[in-house]
């Protein structure tokens, strides 16, 4: 808890050249964030890990601060949280670069996928080529990891709904974890964790993990 603690006080005083509301932005993106629950499940994992829609990269620097054996790619559309973000930079282990969640196109070369509170921000047309991207993107037995937000019970999604609109002005476009979890296994992947999280927070947030089965022929959408 104390190491916990510590990464996360690192993490915020980072953004300080940003101006003091990116410190408290960054704090609270890591307060509301499982992001123990998201160590625990890359902590088997080595090598580099590619997350999409990474905002300011608050969260994939605590978790390279707490997992030094990985490396991460950090895609965002908006060049200027980019800019905050590597300006913040103190891990070499931590890349970003511009990029489209549903136009991401690599060789399957990385130990998994991370998307946290992405999906939702996402036209609901264009969910499944972003899930399906984020496989492809991964080798064989590497991790797909969704974090993301409900429909239900109603009054957390309505909270998030305001939420939502507030800071980013977006209609979020939520679906339930086990729509999503049918769309790993239609990407070729075998869902290992599909399961609400913090249930005490006011937001209705899930967790779906999935596995990437080798020799799976490459999806077409």
């Amino acid at each position: 808890m104390k190491k916990s603690m510590a990464s996360a006080w690192r993490i915020c005083r980072s953004y300080r050249n940003a101006g003091s509301l990116t410190c408290v932005y960054a704090a609270a993106r890591l307060a509301l964030v499982p992001v123990g629950i998201l160590c625990d499940v890359l902590s088997e994992l080595k090598g580099d890990v590619l997350s999409i829609g990474t905002g300011i990269g608050a969260v994939e620097y605590f978790l390279a601060d707490r997992l030094p054996e990985l490396s991460f790619m950090c895609l965002d559309s908006r060049i200027k949280r980019i800019a905050v973000a590597q300006r913040a930079g103190h891990l070499p282990h931590v890349r970003f670069a511009a990029g489209d969640a549903t136009v991401v196109h690599h060789n399957p070369v990385y130990a998994a996928a991370l998307a946290v509170d992405v999906l939702h921000h996402i036209d609901r047309n264009k969910h499944a080529t972003a899930v399906a991207r984020m496989a492809e993107a991964v080798r064989p037995d590497g991790l797909v990891i969704i974090k993301d937000i409900a429909l239900t019970p109603p009054w957390k999604h309505a909270w998030n709904r305001f939420h939502d609109r507030l800071v980013s002005g977006d209609d979020p476009a939520c679906r339930e974890p086990e729509e999503v979890a049918a769309m790993l296994v239609a990407a070729g992947c075998l869902v290992e964790q599909c399961s609400r999280i913090h249930p005490y927070s006011p937001y209705p947030d899930y967790l779906v993990v999935a596995r990437k089965c080798a020799n799976r022929p490459k999806l077409v959408i």
